[in-house]
């Protein structure tokens, strides 16, 4: 689905006209965080304390039927939602709902509504870190009122039709490499989707619209492609590359551990209509291509590279009303 094939209602959210969205997962998405580059060493970026660490998990063992919040999946199998995911609801230790604690776990969301008791606690859904090589399907699931909507610890997960909103951070891929974060919506909440610590990673076919900070966060993050989405009416700029927890860019390098977010790729995306810059690289971060962007109406410029002549960042192909470097084309 390309992003001009998107809609943006009042609200906020996406409505794809091109392609029907209400469809399971489809095998064809493997194939897409295969054909990214998986290389590049991250280190603990600015964002980390907001990540819950991977200790070994409590709670209630999960049965392949989860009629409630507060259990933890120890096992491969297939986990289907069915019954009342809202506030009130019985947690597990660290405030989470549902945690994937075991590889090559398929977790189908069913379309339920997940629903925490505080933006500033909890996560909705958790993949640990060594929960690889599974899946989730969403079936036009919401999670909501979570600190993290659906936070993905581990390596080669593979995620479909789902929004998450009201969040402190809408959807958090902190430690991973591979996997493919595709067909999903991140609207009103702090921070869209926040890209941490990640190589060789494929988020695309998504919304990140009205949060109150950015749309994407990409931080200390390599190797990365990023493509087929839409950020408008974020209240900071609507994709931002960097380590800057606010405010972005902010023309100074990443410091306190950050590492510079370097050859990413980001492609066929609209950027409009946020309240900084449509899409911004800051200092230091190199070697990444934007490409089939269009920003246009944003509060900043429509585009920014705090880098000399853009460094080694390269950017043509673009529809981009105001330029605020004379390297962006």
């Amino acid at each position: 689905m390309s992003h001009r094939e998107m809609t943006f209602n009042s609200a906020g959210s996406s409505k794809a006209t091109g392609l029907a969205r209400r469809r399971p997962f489809i095998a064809g998405a493997a194939a897409l965080f295969l054909a990214v580059a998986v290389s590049g060493v991250c280190a603990r970026g600015a964002y980390a304390q907001d990540a819950a660490p991977d200790a070994k998990a409590k709670g209630t063992a999960c049965q392949t039927t989860i009629s409630a919040c507060g259990c933890v999946i120890t096992k491969a199998d297939l986990y289907t939602l069915s019954g009342t995911f809202a506030a009130g609801s019985t947690f597990n230790a660290d405030g989470s709902c549902i945690e994937v604690a075991a590889p090559n776990v398929d977790l189908n969301l069913n379309g339920a509504t997940i629903t925490g008791t505080s933006s500033s606690s909890g996560i909705g859904v958790f993949f640990l870190k060594r929960a690889n090589n599974g899946v989730l399907e969403g079936f036009d699931a919401t999670i909501s009122k979570f600190e993290v909507g659906l936070q993905i610890e581990s390596n080669n997960i593979l995620t479909d039709y789902f929004t998450t909103n009201s969040n402190t951070t809408g959807i958090l891929i902190h430690g991973v490499h591979g996997g493919a974060i595709t067909d999903f919506t991140s609207d009103s909440n702090t921070n869209g989707v926040v890209i941490e610590d990640t190589t060789g990673s494929n988020i695309n076919t998504f919304t990140a619209g009205s949060n109150t900070n950015y749309g994407v966060w990409v931080e200390s993050s390599s190797n990365d492609q990023i493509n087929d989405f839409n950020t408008q009416k974020n209240g900071g700029t609507g994709t931002y590359v960097g380590c800057a927890a606010t405010g972005g860019p902010s023309g100074a390098r990443c410091t306190s551990g950050g590492r510079p977010s370097n050859n990413n790729r980001i492609y066929d995306a609209f950027s409009g209509s946020n309240g900084g810059d449509g899409i911004a690289i800051d200092l230091g971060d190199s070697g990444n291509l934007v490409t089939d962007i269009d920003a246009t109406s944003n509060t900043g410029d429509d585009a920014v590279d705090e880098n000399p002549s853009c460094d080694h960042n390269l950017w043509f192909g673009n529809s981009i009303t105001k330029a605020g470097s004379s390297c962006i084309h």
